[in-house]
């Protein structure tokens, strides 16, 4: 690197050996961590779901499924002292709000 100051090169320290200038501080990049992979979860696989992975599996706040199972709309079953709902239970609750399509086209009123 060339030392500002006196434009001599000098090796990579916090000062110039000729003329004692400051040198500029070497860019600090972030390293790429190669340990981190994705997390991939397999709902096909699971015979149950927490709460959390059947929110996000229907896309839903994990709040709103602990409110379905306090109000007894969905059931769960109690595994030392975890909730989780079956793979069957959750397919059987999205079928029973399944809303069934019509060809009907809705007619629009306008309003004056």
């Amino acid at each position: 690197m060339k030392c500002p100051a006196c434009g001599k090169t000098v090796e990579r320290t916090k000062f110039c050996a000729h003329c004692g200038a400051k040198l500029p501080a070497a860019p600090r990049g972030r390293k790429a961590n190669t340990e981190l992979e994705p997390t991939v979860i397999k709902y096909i696989d699971k015979l149950a779901y927490s709460a959390a992975e059947l929110a996000l599996a229907i896309g839903v706040s994990r709040g709103k499924v602990y409110e379905w199972m306090d109000q007894s709309r969905i059931s769960y079953v109690q595994v030392d002292g975890r909730k989780m709902i079956r793979r069957k239970t959750a397919e059987d609750f999205l079928a029973q709000h399944e809303v069934a399509a019509t060809s009907e086209v809705p007619k629009l009123v306008r309003i004056v």
